[in-house]
């Protein structure tokens, strides 16, 4: 957690080096399986982010959220999901509609344990507004003998102040 903190504050010291990238910051729906041992169960989650704009088309923030099994009493196996990432996006710049980007990064899944993971994927933010944008992607968890995979949908804003 140490080493998230300190990644997150020397971002923030570096984001004044992309002022022609958006910042911004995200909320998404997570569906999806964990595959382990050749069987598949849907999960299902929330998750919180950000991306602070590094270099042209570079960049980089955390992630905070919750996925549970569908299995079960839902609250009963929430466990927490916390990431850092990198992304690249194909088409950097403010004023476009159209944002593909890829991403990989460290994630950990924790509860009263912790699964240390590699993750991976990439997506799409369109743009209705210079503020606001509908976000999809894939993403895919590797470790602890487990593949957590989702599909993701929410909406990405910066910020709203003039």
């Amino acid at each position: 957690m140490k080493l998230l903190v300190r990644a997150i504050l020397l971002l923030s010291i570096c984001c004044a080096a992309a002022l022609a990238q958006r910042s911004h910051f995200y909320w998404l729906v997570d569906a999806g399986g964990n595959t382990a041992g050749g069987n598949t169960g849907f999960v299902a989650g929330l998750t919180g982010g950000g991306e602070i704009a590094i270099a042209k088309g570079f960049s980089a923030g955390p992630e905070l959220g919750f996925i549970a099994p569908r299995t079960g009493r839902f609250w009963d196996n929430v466990v927490g999901l916390a990431a850092l990432n990198g992304y690249y996006h194909i088409r950097p710049g403010r004023n476009i509609r159209f944002d593909p980007y890829v991403s990989s990064g460290y994630s950990v899944l924790f509860r009263s344990d912790r699964v240390d993971m590699f993750n991976y994927g990439g997506g799409l933010t369109y743009w209705v507004k210079p503020e606001v944008g509908f976000r999809g992607e894939f993403r895919d968890r590797v470790g602890g003998g487990m593949h957590l995979w989702s599909f993701r949908f929410g909406v990405s804003f910066t910020s709203l102040a003039p």
